[in-house]
Parts: structure tokens; C-alpha cells; sequence
């Protein structure tokens, strides 16, 4: 890579240019005329003090292997002298775009262009062979524009030579091995190995073969015997990741720092706060959620008993609401069309063998999203029930008083539907269908499996009548079939006018 200096009185913009125009072949300096550190340059390479001059260095810093003096140097002449000097004396094959730069494709057989390249690894002892061929070069013993000499190293271009010794061994440690190339297309080479090879010992005789092979080539009467195939050769000036992340770094800050004004700057700003603080938020907001429900579990397993214990097994399944006076109008009176809740009549000491039956026996509907399932506690909302049950009768019902007998009713599954103001009800000893479908035998049905009693029998009667009551393991056994007919609509709609105040 050449070094080339520019000595004038300012750093003018068209040098900047031609700078950065030819920034990968060279490195680009200037020195101003008038400071006392630049007098020694003057005097050593023999500057003139008025004008401009370009001095252009290869492999010898102590001789400028190109020079141009004028008044102004234009911008062409700047370009010309470059072009004519952008490689050094001896370059290497670094890359595919130096590769076809200095050995360029030429079809025409009269009129192919060499490329004398000297095969050589990076260590010192090999330094030596190639200053020999650098001396070789610029004595000028080959002159013709139609040869370039070049080197390779072997190990960074492994994959290259191996193509041109795979058949051969000329290749050894005492002795360089240098190829004269010639490409007929672009990955087509011919080639040809100088047998004596090359070495910098002068009592050698490679100088004087490797002339001749090269005149023999230029005029026909030496051909490139061999012939092979190519790949591409490795970018040994490529950047690694780092690299090219830190250089796209630099890129945006100098984008930054001279394309982006503070109009620009602000409303960016602004969408990126937007969004930092909308992420930030929710996570603050998530997390304070997540501490609320673990305070509630905390509380709730401090407080815990025997009712959240049989919740908390049976809502793994099915997710079960208790039906109370807080989310009544949302269960119940202020349900969309379409939708149904299904309400199961627990005591305390129930609850938790009802449920676990309950959830087994509704798991297969937990997908549907117009059922919700919820449960009573029917010693606190007992008249409740009694209101609904006497809205079915009407005005006779308002004027009616009605026992009843918690005990009997355990077990009752109702379906409200509270758009449409009716409800549907489940009891073993009930079959709650149509008039039509009704068995015959014992068809005449009485309230008392509601639990319903018009005398005021007391807790004494009660027991009387205790044994026709139903252990709690059968009360849910006929559900399943009373819910295929509720989809189906065989079953008995109840309407009433309103949905009775849970107090």
C-alpha cells in the first residue's frame, strides 16, 4: 500500500476527495509549507517551496518512487499519478479485487497478460527471496506491460495454491516456487512452474531462467502446459465482527452528530420515553398485581379452613364462583343473550363433597364460554330461594307462605338464564322435563323434593321425615342426563317476571 504525500500551503477540499476516492490503495498525508518541521522534508526529497508537490513512497520510504510539482495540481494529473502508482513495486494477492486488478482476464491468446507471482509463507526467512524478486523487478530486466509480479502466502491463500500443486511437488523448503499465470476467463487459469523455482542466493541461476520463461511465454514459444480451475481468493483485509460492529458504530454516530437536528431529535425522543414508559408500566403494574395475589394466598392460607381447601381442589378443574350478593347482577340479572349459569345449592358442611361432584360432572363443558358455574350457600341466602320459587306462581305466590326445609334442597341444580327471565331446575327426585315426556306412573309431583313443606312443620317433623331423604353421593347422579336435556330444551322452563333481590 503506497504512502502518498501532498506538501502545499493548506489542506485543500480536492485532496480530501482524491483521499477518500483511493482510500483502500494507499495512505494519504499532507505537510504545509511554512512550519520548521517541514523544512526537513523539503531538504531531503528536494521540494520546491512555491507550488504544490505529491510525492508518492512504496517499500523505500527514503526514495519517493513518484513525484509532481506544479503551481495547482489538478484534479486529473492528482488522479493519473495515483492510478499509475497504486500498487507497490512487488504487491501481494490479498484479495479477489487486487487479484483482478493486477492479473486482469484477457481472452486474446496474442495479447494475454502474465502474472508472476512468487508462492511464499509470512515468516522472515522468506523475507529475504522476496526482496530478490522486488530488486529483480526494479532493475527492469522484464519490461513489458503485459507482466505483473506478485507474491502469495501460502497459508492464508491455502485453498488458492492448492489448486496449482495438487499434482505437483515443486513446492519445497529450500527453494521458493514462483508460477507465471494467465487468465482466460475468470475462474480459468493457465499456468506454468519455473522448474529452477526461485532463490535470492546470487550464485543461483533463477534470475536468468525465470527471464527466460517469461520471454518465452510473451513470444509463443513457451506454452502454459497447465490448466485448472480456481476459487476465489480469501479477503485477507476483511474485518471480523468487531470490527464491523464498531465501524457501524462509528457510522451512526457521525450520522448522528451531522444528519439528525434537534427537530429530529426531539420527537424521537419522545416516541421512545412513550414506549419505555408504557413497558415500564405494565411490568410495574404486573408485578404489583402478582404481589396483591400472593398477599390474598398468603391471607388466604392463614385464615384458611375446610371451605377454601375443597374450593381451591375443586377450581383446578372447573372454575367455580360463589354466587353471592357482590356478583349477582353479573351472574345472574345481567347476563348477555345466549347466556346461562348453572347453580348448585351447598350447606357448610357439604360444600366440599357437592363441588368435587359437581366439577366432575361439568368438566366437560368448562370450554364453553356461555355457561358459568357457581354454587349457594343456602343457609345464608335461603330466602332467596324461597322468592324465586314463589315468582313462579305469580300474585298467588306473593300471597302464598312457604316452608322450607334446607336439608331437602341440598344438592338442586339451577340453570338461570337472566336475559330471558327464566330458570330451569335439577333435583334426583325431579326429572324436570316436558309435560309430554313425563313418565306416567307417578307422574303427580308435589314440591316436597324442592324442600317445600305449606305446614310449619318444626325440626322435630323434619326428622320424621328423614329417611326419604338421599344420600348426598346420588343426588348429582342423574345431572348428566338432565344437561343433555337442557341443551336439548326438554326441560321445564320456570319464568319469572324478576330476579329476586339477594340480600
Amino acid at each position: 500500500m503506497p504512502n502518498i504525500e501532498i506538501a502545499e500551503y493548506s489542506d485543500r477540499f480536492r485532496y480530501q476527495v482524491i483521499a477518500f476516492e483511493y482510500r483502500f490503495y494507499g495512505n494519504f498525508m499532507y505537510a504545509v509549507i511554512g512550519h520548521d518541521e517541514v523544512d526537513e522534508i523539503l531538504m531531503r526529497y528536494n521540494v520546491p517551496r512555491h507550488g504544490e508537490t505529491v510525492l508518492v513512497f512504496k517499500e523505500d520510504t527514503g526514495v519517493a518512487a513518484a513525484s509532481l510539482s506544479m503551481q495547482e495540481i489538478s484534479t486529473s494529473s492528482l488522479r493519473e499519478l495515483i492510478d499509475s502508482n497504486k500498487f507497490l513495486t512487488l504487491p501481494r494477492l490479498s484479495s479477489q479485487s487486487v487479484f483482478d486488478e493486477l492479473c486482469p482476464v484477457e481472452v486474446a491468446k496474442n495479447k494475454k497478460r502474465l502474472c508472476v507471482t512468487l508462492v511464499t509463507d509470512r515468516h522472515t526467512e522468506d523475507a529475504v527471496h522476496r526482496d530478490a524478486l522486488r530488486v529483480f523487478v526494479q532493475t527492469g530486466q522484464v519490461r513489458s506491460e503485459r507482466v505483473r509480479f506478485t507474491y502469495i502466502y501460502r497459508d492464508t491463500q491455502w485453498e488458492f495454491v492448492k489448486s496449482l500443486v495438487k499434482d505437483d511437488n515443486n513446492i519445497n523448503d529450500t527453494v521458493l516456487s514462483i508460477v507465471i499465470l494467465w487468465r482466460p476467463a475468470v475462474n480459468k487459469i493457465k499456468y506454468k512452474w519455473v522448474e529452477t523455482g526461485w532463490s535470492a542466493v546470487p550464485e543461483s541461476r533463477s534470475k536468468v531462467n525465470l527471464e527466460v520463461a517469461i520471454r518465452s511465454v510473451l513470444n509463443g514459444s513457451g506454452e502454459l502446459t497447465r490448466e485448472t480451475l480456481v476459487k476465489q481468493l480469501t479477503d485477507e483485509h476483511a474485518k471480523g465482527i468487531v470490527g464491523k460492529m464498531v465501524d457501524r458504530l462509528l457510522a451512526l454516530h457521525d450520522y448522528i452528530m451531522w444528519d439528525i437536528t434537534r427537530d429530529d431529535v426531539l420527537p424521537l425522543l419522545s416516541v421512545i420515553f412513550s414506549v419505555a414508559f408504557i413497558f415500564v408500566g405494565g411490568y410495574v403494574m404486573a408485578y404489583l398485581v402478582k404481589l396483591e395475589e400472593e398477599n390474598l394466598t398468603k391471607s388466604q392460607g392463614a385464615a384458611g379452613n375446610h371451605r377454601n381447601r375443597a374450593m381451591e381442589s375443586v377450581s383446578r378443574t372447573v372454575p367455580l364462583y360463589e354466587l353471592h350478593g357482590g356478583n349477582y347482577d353479573g351472574m345472574v340479572r345481567l347476563l348477555k343473550p345466549g347466556c346461562r349459569t348453572l347453580v348448585v345449592l351447598v350447606s357448610v358442611d357439604t360444600k366440599q363433597q357437592l363441588l368435587e361432584r359437581f366439577a366432575q360432572v361439568v368438566f366437560p363443558y368448562r370450554s364453553n364460554k356461555s355457561l358459568a358455574f357457581a354454587f349457594l350457600m343456602l343457609e345464608r341466602y335461603t330466602d332467596w330461594y324461597r322468592k324465586l320459587l314463589l315468582s313462579t306462581l305469580g300474585p298467588i305466590g306473593q300471597a302464598r307462605p312457604l316452608h322450607i326445609n334446607p336439608k331437602n334442597c341440598l344438592g338442586t341444580v339451577l340453570s338461570l338464564n337472566g336475559h330471558r327471565k327464566y330458570f330451569c331446575i335439577y333435583h334426583a327426585k325431579h326429572p324436570g322435563l316436558k309435560k309430554a315426556k313425563q313418565p306416567k306412573a307417578g307422574a303427580a309431583l308435589n314440591a316436597s323434593f324442592l324442600g317445600m313443606d305449606n305446614s310449619s312443620a318444626d325440626s322435630d317433623a323434619d326428622d320424621n321425615v328423614s329417611h326419604t331423604r338421599m344420600p348426598f353421593d346420588d343426588c348429582l347422579v342423574g345431572l348428566p342426563n338432565w344437561l343433555d336435556r337442557l341443551f336439548e330444551g326438554s326441560t321445564v322452563r320456570y319464568p319469572v317476571e324478576y330476579w329476586p333481590v339477594m340480600k
